[in-house]
């Protein structure tokens, strides 16, 4: 109606409502080639701070449907050269709502270093914005940082000030809601975490569907770190019902891995080629899983005498967790190798792993199960975690 009547802001605007309910339905081709497409041509006929401000939500709602896609690199360009006319303009706001879309666009294409680095320019843009003003790109971009285990203390202080500033809707309150479990996890508070991210579930089909996966994992993770197997069924059953509108992430994988284990947490009959061959598929293709999970089953390895096992599957969790820069797992990875070189009788491997562990630390970023199990081998090496308070070695 608002194109016969040749209205073009309400068209576009009406494009953008369009297109994210469309992607909430992943009716993405229809998002894509049609809604988002007229939208933007209606946008160009726009004053210029108005015609940046809703072509960077149309191009949000690309990047939204670029997820279930695996990405789309070429929507990139597109957002920078926005980005840099809304800086031309003198417009802040558009500026670091431009960084917290590029963040996800890269995220979406798993270009995770870059997805950091725009994440940190949009903490820059946000200096120059009224709180008020940027309730919104703050929680998107705390949220974001908090995912990517980047910058933490800032993203706790974005969540935070975004909290502060009312409620929040859609995407935005399941990134703060995201964000706030996942820092929590890492600080060790899990109940409150859990709670989070629930809350952040229960958003998450209506405000960020292609994240439902995302949350459902790390609360998985928390169910088998608190020694809750048997809640990890009804979390991957969700997350098989919604892999097949997500497309090829390895959420459908991952799900099987949880599962398994879970089953071997409980007590149930699991062989180790089955394990193995889950491993293998999720280093390639999720890699900060893959090290997360390998650890839960290392711990139990290590529990069992099965050392060999456990120091195998550490040495390639730590590789995978250096590679995606998640240093909370590289010090979990490596306080367990030297809790299973201390059982095997070679401290002074016990050492050098916690040696490693320790360049990990001061990068901002809590990891409390990690530090505790850190302390209690460096302890029994006769030191502490941090290097400061650690003695040279007998």
């Amino acid at each position: 109606h608002a194109a016969l009547g040749d209205d073009a802001d309400l068209a576009a605007h009406a494009a953008v409502a369009a297109g994210t309910r469309a992607v909430r339905l992943f009716a993405v081709a229809e998002a894509k080639d049609v809604v988002v497409g007229r939208g933007l041509r209606f946008a160009a006929r726009l004053p210029t701070p108005r015609r940046i401000a809703v072509s960077l939500a149309l191009l949000r709602v690309l990047v939204d449907a670029s997820r279930v896609l695996g990405g789309d690199p070429e929507l990139v360009s597109r957002i920078e050269a926005l980005i840099e006319e809304a800086r031309r303009e003198s417009l802040p706001a558009e500026v670091a709502a431009g960084y917290a879309i590029l963040s996800h666009a890269h995220f979406a294409n798993r270009d995770l270093a870059h997805a950091g680095a725009a994440s940190d320019d949009g903490v820059a843009a946000l200096r120059d914005v009224a709180p008020a003003d940027a309730a919104v790109a703050m929680a998107e971009t705390g949220g974001c940082l908090a995912i990517l285990e980047r910058d933490i203390p800032r993203a706790r202080m974005l969540l935070a000030e975004a909290r502060r500033c009312g409620a929040l809707s859609g995407r935005a309150a399941v990134y703060l809601e995201t964000g706030t479990g996942i820092i929590q996890h890492l600080e060790g508070a899990d109940e409150s975490a859990a709670a989070s991210l629930e809350r952040a579930l229960r958003l998450a089909p209506e405000g960020a569907p292609w994240e439902e996966c995302v949350i459902l994992a790390r609360l998985a993770f928390i169910d088998l770190e608190r020694g809750r197997p048997e809640r990890v069924a009804g979390r991957t059953e969700r997350m098989r019902a919604a892999a097949p509108r997500l497309g090829d992430t390895g959420d459908a994988l991952l799900a099987d891995a949880l599962d398994l284990a879970a089953r071997r947490a409980g007590g149930g009959g699991v062989e180790e080629c089955e394990i193995d061959a889950v491993l293998d598929r999720l280093e390639t293709d999720a890699r900060v899983h893959f090290a997360r999970l390998a650890c839960l089953l290392a711990e139990a390895d290590i529990a069992a005498g099965r050392h060999a096992l456990a120091r195998g599957r550490l040495e390639r969790a730590c590789t995978a967790a250096g590679i995606v820069a998640r240093s909370s797992v590289v010090v979990l990875a490596r306080a367990l190798l030297a809790r299973c070189e201390i059982a095997r009788g070679d401290r002074d491997a016990a050492r050098e792993h916690v040696d490693a562990a320790r360049r990990e630390l001061g990068l901002g970023v809590p990891m409390a199960r990690p530090m505790r199990l850190l302390d209690e081998v460096a302890r029994d090496l006769g030191g502490h975690a941090t290097p400061l308070a650690s003695p040279p070695p007998a």
